[in-house]
């Protein structure tokens, strides 16, 4: 486990995507949506069969378990969307094969072409020189391998940004501290551990410029859906007039017909918090509750940053706009966009 020891997974069936999505050795809301999307290529090779209807029986099946190991996840959805409908339009089993690969390695493609605009975008809002806060980990680790918010300071840190980045340590599973941090020195970015309980100091102090964050899903009005933790920051930043950045796709976008309250808010294991490593760090028989995420009210967030630009509240009608897949970037637009264009109404 990082940060002691760096290793490489290699897995070759489906259910092995989805143990290491549940034991959170792939975590991040579009890295787990590329392993969901090669999840179902692998299952489409490991059946062995002619007939096309058993097939997409199978598949269907397959796409459900995937969803099923993170169900809150509008990116995993879209891709297991996506993969099962380029096989379902092969006529024969070796396109059904070939034609869901091809959708997979566009889905990773497209998500770190989105993360690396979302980092040149998110970069041109930190400033020349000032303290940056974040949590939980939304870098290379976290995605296919750029990063949203901290791929924003690490562009920043490119363009010789003199930054200091403020990490909180993000319990239960402290993404932060082992993760965050870990990124950060590879890097060579200066940046200083804090306790969670801290951070409301250092808002306070006047130290922090602004606090950048990543989201899971974001509603159609701007709600946003992250690590848990994510919401105190957002209520601690506004009181203080701190600008308050989510950097996140647009594939993490709902659209307008989607019913926000529906969202399954998970709960993780209460051994994260009883007993994060060997010994038990608390009374054995306590009750206790471990949820994995909160939300965030559009009106404590300042911008939401995607691949796309950013966007200012009110959020609601470009959101939606975004939301769109086929709302794409213009090529005369691109120059315009990396340097922080943003879009909000009138």
């Amino acid at each position: 486990m990082l940060p002691q020891e760096q290793s490489v997974v290699t897995v070759h069936t489906h259910t092995e995507v989805i143990s290491t999505v549940n034991n959170m050795q792939i975590r991040g809301t579009s890295l787990v949506a590329v392993a969901g999307a090669y999840a179902l290529v692998l299952a489409s090779k490991s059946i062995n069969t002619l007939d096309l209807q058993r097939m997409f029986n199978y598949l269907g099946d397959v796409g459900k378990e995937v969803l099923d190991a993170n169900p809150m996840n509008l990116s995993l959805e879209k891709s297991i969307s996506r993969v099962l409908l380029a096989g379902y339009a092969a006529k024969v089993i070796s396109s059904v094969r070939s034609q869901m690969e091809d959708e997979a390695i566009a889905i990773h493609r497209e998500d770190l072409a989105a993360n690396q605009l979302i980092g040149e975008i998110g970069s041109y809002l930190l400033p020349t020189e000032g303290a940056i806060l974040t949590m939980s980990n939304s870098g290379a680790l976290a995605t296919t391998g750029y990063g949203t918010a901290l791929g924003a300071i690490r562009s920043a840190h490119n363009r010789s940004k003199k930054l200091q980045v403020i990490v909180a340590e993000t319990r239960p599973m402290l993404e932060g501290s082992r993760l965050t941090m870990w990124e950060l020195v590879q890097l060579g970015i200066p940046s200083t551990l804090i306790v969670d309980s801290a951070s409301g100091k250092y808002i306070a102090s006047g130290k922090v410029n602004c606090v950048v964050v990543g989201g899971d899903r974001i509603s159609p009005t701007g709600d946003v859906a992250g690590v848990i933790g994510t919401y105190p920051l957002a209520v601690i930043a506004h009181a203080n007039q701190v600008p308050f950045y989510v950097m996140s796709p647009t594939s993490n976008i709902d659209q307008s017909e989607k019913t926000w309250e529906s969202i399954g808010l998970v709960d993780r294991l209460s051994t994260e918090i009883l007993q994060f490593s060997k010994p038990l760090i608390v009374p054995k028989g306590v009750n206790m509750h471990n949820p994995s995420v909160d939300i965030t009210p559009s009106k404590y967030i300042t911008g939401i940053v995607t691949e796309k630009g950013t966007i200012e509240p009110p959020f609601g009608n470009d959101l939606e706009k975004f939301s769109k897949p086929n709302t794409g970037i213009h090529q005369e637009d691109s120059k315009e966009m990396s340097h922080g264009q943003s879009f909000a109404k009138s």
